[in-house]
Parts: structure tokens; C-alpha cells; sequence
């Protein structure tokens, strides 16, 4: 009967034995990073603050790495990574023995002792004779070496990283040019002069861009930008007199026209990811799509005494096609995992040579420099 008892209170001893110490780690720095891999270069999963409580993989830090888990705020659930143990202080919780395993132990010794009374003694060398099960636990928990634990398997999937994204914002344009032609031609057995002056006016966009990130750090980014200008056009004209040699008589007059600069664009985008703030730089070729209204001729009016005339412009609408290029950077806050807003600043360079019918060729330059921001979906 003793043995019996014995045999009893040695299993629960090695049940309670063969459960390793709980390990968990506390946060001891201000905000720690938690890692995907034992390694800083690798990706940063999440921030956990100072007194944070996680939970540790495995028999405690191998090469100054812990394997934790723990729950997220950012993500909502429990997630597992690798965190530094400069970062954290270890915490050892030792599982407590229920007080009533302890109270029933001498009420199991006492009904021992009056089964064991009451059975013959064959049956009693019948059971000593019987595989001793406490060899059998003793043999398995010597199979599973203390303090070693599997990471379980988390029933929560780590975030898939984004690789697509769109971008729809607006740019200001910071960019204004000047430009000029001039011609002349032979009335009265005069020179007859004309000449307009053009001012290029700083304008918006529009624009809308999807990318596609290939690798961590590199990626691909097409759009489009909606762009165009007021054109200030102020003509004048010398135009000589019917009777009179050597007295041209002046006139002016104004217009305003538009000039159009949509562009298509593909750019090399090099990403440089952290916590919450992304920074891209990207260049690329752009591909203009530009027109313009332009002066195509000058006429005037007069009547007797001929002492003034009335100029009046034709205008013509022109297009032009051409490559130019484009490149600038974005700053993007993260407020969600798949939505963010960013500031950009970006250059288009490209020039159009825009040939009216009856006056000299005029050449514009496109883009220019441009700032803005918006919206940002990741997915």
C-alpha cells in the first residue's frame, strides 16, 4: 500500500517537474522594435512601449535575441517576432500547484489503505508484478529537455506586406516663362512691323498614379498629370501711312489664350520605408500631350483721314506631341495599414515648338516645377 502511494505522489511530482518555467519579458526602454527576423535589417513588424509584458519562445535569448509574442495595438491581434535583449528584462513565472492537489493527497492515502486491506494478497503480488507507468513518465519527461518550448502556432497570419498602391492628389505649378516673335511685311512701299509678346502664367494639375513595388525598396509608378495655363498674349503693330511717307501709326491689343501640358509618365521608384513615415524618390521618362492657342496672324482696320488703325488678332490652335522627362519625391504618413497621405514635390522638363500658319514658330517650355499632395490606398 505504501508503495502505492509512493508510486502516486512521485507522478504528480514529475507532472508538475516536466512543465517548464514560463518565460516573459518586460520592455525597459522607451519604445522597443519588434523584428521578423533576429536581425535589425530585417522588417519592423510593431512598437511596443515601456512596461510592455511579452511572452517568450523557446529556452530564453540565443546570441542577445528573444522570440516573443504578444498583442498589438496597431494590428489588432497577437503577433510573434524577435525583439533585442538590450530592450527588455527577463520575468520567471513558475506554475503554482493547485492547493487542492495538496489537500487530497492524505484523503487518496486513506482510501488506499482500506482498498489495500480489503484485497488478497495474490492480487497484490498480481500488481507489483505490472510495468511501473512512473518509468514511463519519467522516461518521456527525460525525452523533452526542461525549459524548451515550441513556438505555438499562431492563429493569427502575419500582415501581407503591400505591393500596390494609388496615388490621386494636386500640384501646384511654381514655374512662368516669357517668349516673343516678331515679323514684318511691305505696305504702302513700307515695312509694315508686328510683333507679340507671350506670357506663360504659373498653373495647377491634377494627377493619379499606380505602382507596383517589385522588391522591398524598388518599384514601378505610372500616371498621369492634368495640367494647363493662362497665355498672355500682347500684340502691336507699326503700320505705315497711305499718303504719307515716314508716318507708321502705332496700335496695340491683348489677349488671353490657354496652353495645355498633360503628361504621362513612368517612373523608377526607390522607397525608403519606417514606422509611420515613408519617403519615395523616383525619376523617370515623360510624355507630353501639349497644346496651345497661339497668334496666327494680324489684322487692322482704318478709314479717312487714315490718322490710327484698329489691330485686331486671328488666333490658332496647335498641338504637339514630345518626350520630355520628369522626377521629383514623396513624403507619405501612414494612418491606417491601407490608407495614407503624403506631400510631393515634382519636375517635369520638356519644351514644344508650336508653328502658326502665317507667323513665325514660337517655342514653349512644359512642366516645370510643381508641389503638392493627397491621398495614397495601399493594397
Amino acid at each position: 500500500m505504501r508503495k502505492c502511494i509512493m508510486l502516486f505522489l512521485t507522478i504528480i511530482a514529475i507532472t508538475i517537474l516536466s512543465f517548464p518555467a514560463v518565460k516573459k519579458v518586460r520592455i525597459i526602454v522607451d519604445k522597443a522594435v519588434l523584428y521578423s527576423y533576429p536581425q535589425t535589417s530585417s522588417e519592423k513588424i510593431d512598437l511596443f512601449e515601456k512596461g510592455t509584458i511579452l511572452d517568450v519562445f523557446g529556452a530564453g535569448e540565443k546570441k542577445g535575441w528573444y522570440n516573443v509574442s504578444g498583442r498589438s495595438q496597431y494590428w489588432g491581434g497577437i503577433i510573434t517576432g524577435f525583439i533585442r535583449a538590450s530592450d527588455v528584462e527577463l520575468i520567471e513565472e513558475t506554475p503554482m500547484i493547485p492547493p487542492e492537489t495538496i489537500k487530497t493527497v492524505p484523503k487518496i492515502e486513506e482510501s488506499a489503505k482500506s482498498q489495500e486491506a480489503k484485497k488478497p494478497k495474490e492480487e497484490k503480488i498480481a500488481k507489483e508484478k505490472e510495468p511501473s507507468k512512473v518509468a514511463l513518465v519519467a522516461k518521456h519527461a527525460e525525452t523533452v529537455p526542461a525549459g524548451e518550448q515550441t513556438a505555438p502556432a499562431s492563429s493569427e497570419k502575419k500582415p501581407r506586406e503591400k505591393v500596390f498602391s494609388i496615388r490621386v492628389g494636386f500640384n501646384a505649378g511654381f514655374a512662368t516663362q516669357k517668349a516673343s516673335v516678331s515679323w514684318s511685311r511691305e505696305i504702302y512701299y513700307e515695312d509694315a512691323l508686328f510683333g507679340v509678346s507671350y506670357s506663360a502664367q504659373k498653373g495647377n494639375s491634377f494627377y493619379a498614379a499606380l505602382g507596383y513595388k517589385f522588391a522591398r525598396s524598388m518599384g514601378l509608378e505610372i500616371g498621369v498629370d492634368i495640367a494647363s495655363r493662362n497665355l498672355n498674349a500682347s500684340c502691336d503693330a507699326s503700320i505705315p501711312h497711305p499718303l504719307r511717307f515716314n508716318s507708321a501709326r502705332e496700335a496695340q491689343n491683348g489677349a488671353t489664350y490657354k496652353i495645355a501640358e498633360n503628361a504621362a509618365f513612368i517612373n523608377l521608384v526607390f522607397a525608403v520605408p519606417s514606422e509611420r513615415f515613408g519617403l519615395d524618390i523616383f525619376a523617370g521618362p515623360a510624355y507630353f500631350f501639349s497644346s496651345a492657342e497661339l497668334v496666327r496672324d494680324i489684322d487692322y482696320s482704318q478709314s479717312y483721314p487714315y490718322s490710327s488703325v484698329t489691330m485686331t488678332a486671328q488666333n490658332q490652335k496647335l498641338s504637339k506631341n514630345v518626350l520630355g522627362f520628369n522626377g521629383g519625391a514623396t513624403v507619405t504618413v501612414t494612418l491606417t495599414p491601407n490608407v495614407g497621405v503624403f506631400l510631393s514635390g515634382q519636375y517635369f522638363s520638356g519644351s514644344a515648338d508650336f508653328r502658326p500658319t502665317e507667323v513665325p514658330g514660337l517655342k514653349l517650355s512644359l512642366g516645370g516645377l510643381k508641389a503638392g499632395g493627397g491621398i495614397k490606398l495601399l493594397f
